[in-house]
């Protein structure tokens, strides 16, 4: 079953067990889906609805942190509510071990140079495709460089 596919049928569970915090972080997710898949005039993949969801987590922790200097204690309870089921969703955040392995290797491949900072970066970030976040990957290639 798709990523789509079980979205709808935690939706329609949602909806019979009348859990409201899940039925509206759902149907915004829904929204969002079906006007991406309007944009690009075709039916949305898996991969396209996982970039969505990266794409609508850091939204979600970019109004978390507004929230909070806000001093809207009740909004950043909701909005990491909503943040909790949208992850269910999202792959496992690859090990940080893993992480630097593939930096490690890349950096010898290409050249452990600070210079090199863009390329490696490059070839670390396709080689994750999506399993590491972008400043995680930063972060390991800085150390890795020593910068």
């Amino acid at each position: 079953m798709g990523l789509i596919e079980t979205v709808d049928n935690d939706l329609k569970l949602a909806m019979k067990a009348h859990d409201t915090s899940v039925v509206e972080t759902l149907r915004m997710l829904r929204a969002t889906m079906k006007n991406v898949q309007i944009d690009k005039q075709r039916p949305l993949t898996d991969e396209d609805v996982l970039g969505l969801l990266r794409t609508t987590m850091k939204q979600l922790a970019d109004t978390k942190a507004q929230f909070a200097t806000g001093g809207r204690v009740d909004l950043v309870e909701k909005t990491d509510a909503e943040m909790a089921i949208l992850s269910r969703y999202l792959p496992p955040a690859m090990p940080a071990e893993e992480l630097e392995k593939i930096v490690a290797a890349k950096a010898a491949e290409i050249g452990a140079d600070p210079k090199a900072f863009g390329k490696i970066m490059g070839a670390v970030v396709k080689e994750v495709a999506g399993r590491a976040d972008g400043a995680a990957v930063q972060a390991a290639v800085k150390k890795a460089l020593g910068t």
